[in-house]
């Protein structure tokens, strides 16, 4: 496997001034927040989201193993969905926004869409399998 660094996470952050642990932006939940809570609340997902070095190379390590487009693949989950497919490859858990900044650092096209978290990408349909079971079931 490719060995990325905590540098390559901080850059992948710093040119997506939104992103943080949770996607883009923050969770709204059915309450109010203050415009200073919103800011305290990003703050502290943005700073989850840099210490996640290993959920990043665990999402650009199953990024490697798929196949780029040039447009964004609308056919495919979302950076939420696929977020899932590399915990189950992976048997890990990774966040949404460690999964986006991993999209971000290897340069794969994406689109944002506004008050969403999750992102498309330009992504193959033809996704990675599963690693196979060596069970005998």
């Amino acid at each position: 496997m490719t060995v990325f660094t905590q540098e390559d996470l901080l850059n992948a952050i710093e040119k997506e001034p939104l992103l943080t642990n949770f996607g883009i932006g923050i969770f709204q939940s059915g309450e109010k927040m203050t415009i200073e809570e919103r800011q305290e609340e990003f703050q502290k997902e943005r700073e989850l989201l840099k210490d996640n070095l290993e959920q990043f190379q665990i999402c650009c390590n199953w990024l490697t193993l798929c196949q780029k487009r040039k447009t964004v693949n609308l056919n495919i989950d979302s950076s939420y969905g696929l977020k899932h497919r590399v915990e189950n490859h992976f048997k890990s858990y990774v966040s949404n926004g460690s999964f986006i900044a991993a999209i971000i650092y290897l340069e794969i096209p994406y689109k944002i869409y506004p008050s969403r978290p999750n992102i498309n990408v330009a992504l193959s349909s033809k996704l990675p399998p599963l690693p196979s079971s060596t069970s005998n079931l």
